[in-house]
């Protein structure tokens, strides 16, 4: 059973004109579409249509943004809520979730600024930071 009433009806009417070996096919259609209204009704009444972010991706409780959502906030935050009337500027974006290629890249970038500066940062405790970030992907 469905949470929409009108689509058992819609079954229903399957079932009636299959039934009663039906003659008369605009008879089906209007009932189709009687029935198809009172879905589109329903639907508009009980659901609403999620926000989406710049690119058009729909934003869910949980997903993680960043830019401007509902405030002027550029680092990144989770969506806590959505609801009728949500306020959104369309210019944020969803998080990727971080890779191990980032993790890498990560370990590149700091090798290349420490051959660029004076500062000296010990490898050994690079390596290890990073290599807890690695053991997290695989839930270690």
């Amino acid at each position: 059973m469905s949470e929409i009433k009108a689509l058992d009806e819609l079954r229903g009417l399957r079932d009636e004109a299959a039934s009663k070996m039906v003659d008369n096919p605009k008879w089906v259609c209007k009932r189709a579409e009687e029935i198809a209204d009172r879905i589109e009704a329903e639907i508009a009444e009980r659901f609403m249509e999620l926000p989406v972010d710049a690119e058009g991706v729909p934003i869910h409780v949980g997903d993680e943004l960043e830019g401007g959502f509902a405030v002027d906030y550029v680092a990144p935050h989770w969506v806590l809520s959505v609801g009728r009337g949500a306020k959104h500027d369309g210019s944020c974006h969803h998080v990727k979730p971080r890779t191990i290629e980032d993790v890498l890249r990560d370990v590149w970038r700091e090798a290349i600024d420490y051959a660029k500066s004076d500062m000296w940062r010990n490898p050994d405790e690079v390596f290890a930071e990073r290599a807890d970030e690695i053991r997290e992907f695989f839930g270690e």
